[in-house]
């Protein structure tokens, strides 16, 4: 999870952090599900892979270029909207679902590991207190 240094102060790479940042998101899903097991709430991942979006900011020469090939690779809104739809029509029924481009994958322990999750929800509390 790289828990020494989770917003990334050190080595901040944009694409790299977008990863970064999708991995986290996963964790605390995994812990939501962990935490309301008693729950019937169904939790979805999804990630609809690179999205051309007005990128708005400012950046510096580095991270312009990224961001140049991430308008130039990446899909529309509309497409990856239409990714999405399926899950909002007929949601998954498992209390955790993860979905990426529209393919479902499997959730296991490799990358979606409850003690990484549990770690991470505590972090995240700690910081939201501070």
């Amino acid at each position: 999870m790289g828990r020494d240094d989770l917003q990334l102060g050190r080595g901040y790479f944009g694409t790299g952090a977008l990863g970064h940042g999708g991995r986290l998101n996963d964790l605390l899903g995994v812990s939501f599900t962990d935490t309301y097991k008693e729950s019937r709430i169904g939790y979805v991942l999804f990630h609809p892979g690179i999205v051309s979006t007005s990128f708005s900011g400012e950046y510096d020469a580095a991270a312009a270029a990224q961001v140049a090939g991430l308008k130039v690779f990446g899909k529309s809104v509309q497409e990856s909207i239409a990714q999405i739809i399926p899950c909002i029509d007929s949601p998954p029924v498992d209390r955790l679902s993860a979905f990426v481009e529209g393919r479902r994958i499997a959730v296991d322990n490799r990358f979606f590991d409850s003690q990484d999750a549990a770690r991470l929800h505590k972090i995240t509390e700690g910081l939201l207190a501070g």
